[in-house]
């Protein structure tokens, strides 16, 4: 787990590795991470490709259910607590 910080240093490392014309395998299930470094995007789901993308045609949504093989809501809907007393 990097933090964020950590995450802006790694990114300028694979960016340099990119400019000096090095192949980058990045393997992350953090879709965000992804669409931010990836020049394309490969989806596997045990064991298989079940797809490939490109990161500015495509969304986390997208990739999220490409991943599971169903739709996937990725924002949680939480009903608010009241907190007795």
């Amino acid at each position: 787990m990097l933090t964020p910080k950590e995450i802006v240093e790694f990114f300028a490392i694979v960016r340099t590795l990119i400019a000096a014309g090095r192949g980058v395998v990045f393997i992350t299930h953090k879709l965000k991470e992804a669409l931010t470094i990836a020049d394309r995007i490969s989806v596997l789901r045990r064991g298989k490709v079940v797809g490939e993308v490109l990161p500015k045609a495509t969304s986390e949504s997208q990739i999220a259910e490409m991943m599971v093989g169903r739709p996937v809501q990725l924002i949680a809907n939480k009903a608010s607590v009241s907190l007795a007393r």
